[in-house]
């Protein structure tokens, strides 16, 4: 008997999982539920394909992070909350200098809308002797006297603080933004067709059901009086009442999952899902000011100011303009697969122009029966020139590196003496994780001196930036 029982209880189970779940004794809920895909959440590819873009160009390589040390750069970063950078080519030749900055959008929408981004940095640099100072001591008492005056240095003694304001309104910047009413703009477009048929088949179902609700049910069974569809038998409803509004409900989910995989393909077709190119292209407009605070034993104090714009060549104003503002996934299929555009893409051609401004005041030290150093007050102004690019991509959309080459002449005024120069720097920033890079950096002066060198017209350094936490949000 107990043998029987188990053979009776597995034919029972066998049949109950054999039963076709449309049967006309099953239910319109349990019938339904056997092909019908969870409906997609609204715009779900469009934002899957939003935060990768956004997730690339956050990680995409920019130079140094620090205040100052991506003068070199073509991209200045101002996404990650919190930066920092260790000897990294451009700061001011110091080979042991360590840069922070903390990046805060002034535009989140709830309690700031001023449309820029701030930067707040400050670089550590290693505090030496001026070199003036110790030329000024006699040399018979100079190596003993400059190792006391080392000594008695703190880590702060040569300190630089830097404030930016960058533009992020929509037309400049690198943040996604500012970009989602046009990025979602040609998103719709591009799944117009997709939409309109979810739209017929969801309408036809609802008609269906109209239509099987105007067929009384079988008022004489108990089970078809119970107030849900879902609950009801099949056999509620003849064959010919109840399959076009089953039909309709499968055509539907149909859609549904069609929506999804077809606006992938679409996606790719089209170009949006390369969009973290066009955004990482941008152009940013910044304003800097600095002061770099010297102990007098270190050297004169200085401050000053940057201006600076940069961009790539196909970006999404270049886009926009090129479309005559009209957000057409056509448009965008025609721009994103242009060979020149595709090309300069991929190696994320940019150029920058800046102007720096340092003002050097007068300074005076006097170091009884030691040193008496006076300097006049001094000036610099410096045009620059800088272009880079990637040196290859990953699969995923991140990059392998880029090389940022600029070209720099320095206007300056010392001790009343006109002393212009020539640089330049070339900068590899090569990534070893998702938030880390290392940089080589190789610099020219047209005279050594510029370098810090009495020969070498060369110098070589290599540092470290590091995404200490990147952007969330805004």
């Amino acid at each position: 008997m107990w043998v029987t029982g188990i053979g009776a209880l597995i034919s029972a189970s066998y049949s109950l999982s054999a039963q076709n779940p449309c049967d006309p004794a099953s239910t319109f809920g349990v019938c339904v539920a056997s092909y019908q895909t969870r409906p997609p959440a609204p715009n779900q590819a469009r934002d899957a394909e939003k935060a990768k873009a956004k997730a690339t160009v956050e990680k995409r390589s920019t130079g140094g992070d620090g205040p100052g040390v991506g003068a070199g750069t073509t991209i200045a970063n101002y996404l990650p909350r919190l930066a920092a950078a260790v000897a990294a080519p451009g700061l001011s030749g110091d080979t042991a200098a360590l840069g922070l900055s903390l990046n805060v959008p002034l535009n989140d929408g709830v309690l700031f809308n001023t449309g820029v981004r701030l930067q707040i940095g400050m670089v550590a640099h290693k505090p030496e002797i001026f070199s003036q100072l110790a030329d000024s001591i006699p040399e018979a008492k100079r190596e003993a006297i400059v190792k006391k005056f080392r000594g008695g240095l703190n880590d702060l003694d040569d300190a630089e603080l830097t404030g930016t304001l960058s533009l992020d309104n929509g037309y400049f910047g690198r943040s996604f933004d500012g970009y989602d009413a046009m990025l979602n703009a040609f998103a719709s477009d591009i799944t117009g067709t997709l939409d309109a048929a979810v739209a017929a088949a969801v309408n036809a179902e609802t008609n269906a059901l109209n239509n099987l609700a105007r067929d009384p049910a079988q008022a004489a069974n108990a089970a078809c009086r119970v107030p849900s569809l879902d609950d009801r038998p099949l056999s509620c409803y003849t064959e010919a009442t109840r399959t076009p509004y089953l039909q309709a409900v499968k055509a539907a989910s149909s859609a549904r999952q069609a929506l999804t995989d077809q606006s992938k393909v679409a996606f790719h077709a089209t170009g949006f899902d390369r969009i973290a190119d066009l955004v990482d292209n941008q152009p940013q407009l910044s304003i800097a000011v600095f002061t770099r605070n010297r102990r007098d034993l270190v050297g004169p104090s200085q401050f000053g100011g940057q201006l600076k714009l940069e961009w790539g060549f196909a970006n999404l104003n270049r886009l926009t303009s090129y479309c005559g503002g009209v957000a057409s996934a056509g448009c965008l299929s025609t721009f994103m697969n242009n060979s020149a555009v595709a090309g300069s893409l991929e190696r994320g051609d940019r150029v920058s122009l800046s102007v720096d401004f340092k003002s050097q005041p007068a300074f005076s030290v006097v170091k009884k029966d030691t040193v008496t150093v006076s300097l006049t007050p001094s000036w610099s102004l410096t045009p620059s020139l800088a272009y880079g690019f990637y040196v290859g991509k990953k699969a995923d959309g991140a990059d392998k590196g880029r090389f940022d080459l600029q070209v720099q002449h320095v206007w300056q005024l010392k001790e009343s003496q006109r002393a212009d120069q020539t640089t330049a720097k070339l900068t590899l920033t090569q990534p070893v994780s998702d938030q880390s890079s290392l940089l080589f950096g190789l610099s020219w002066a047209n005279k050594p001196e510029y370098l810090g060198a009495a020969e070498v017209k060369i110098r070589a350094n290599v540092g470290l930036t590091y995404h200490l936490t990147t952007a969330a949000g805004k």
